[in-house]
């Protein structure tokens, strides 16, 4: 009979001594899962990215914009080469492709975050270049501002 009462007394201890042993685990875990920092969702799913590219496209679009919209002022004007005006079409100009090239190689690099019909529009190598917007041609020492297109934007409406 006090087998049966010791086994049943070591049995209990055993019962607490499993309790005390998963309230601790529990109290271990949640301790951690509240201190420690997660990794964000973007590093875990790759989700970034595809945000990182469309944001910078978008930059670039938007200063690509911009500077159609300035050189279309100019369109069948001349202005002297040596001016304030003829300096900022050149540098207008050249920032205009150096934003192309940009453009063109941030969707080329990264074809998965753009749609089929976007990623058709980037392959038009075409579609890229300043000339293809603006010409901008000196002649008998002044700019000479021709052909200004629509620019058509992947992202700006």
């Amino acid at each position: 009979m006090f087998d049966c009462l010791g086994s049943s007394k070591n049995l209990q201890e055993m019962v607490v001594a499993e309790m005390r042993f998963r309230v601790f685990i529990v109290a271990f875990i949640l301790l951690f899962s509240t201190t420690a920092n997660p990794a964000p969702a973007n590093a875990i799913l790759g989700l970034g990215k595809c945000d990182k590219v469309k944001k910078e496209m978008l930059k670039r679009e938007s200063v690509i914009s911009k500077s159609i919209n300035l050189l279309s002022k100019y369109v069948g004007t001349s202005i002297p080469i040596s001016s304030s005006a003829g300096d900022l079409i050149y540098r207008t100009f050249l920032t205009e492709q150096k934003n192309f090239d940009a453009a063109w190689k941030l969707g080329t690099n990264n074809p998965k975050c753009f749609t089929n019909t976007q990623n058709m529009v980037i392959a038009d190598k075409d579609q890229w270049q300043a000339n293809s917007y603006v010409v901008v041609t000196p002649l008998g020492g002044k700019w000479m501002v021709y052909q200004v297109n629509g620019f058509m934007s992947l992202y700006l409406s």
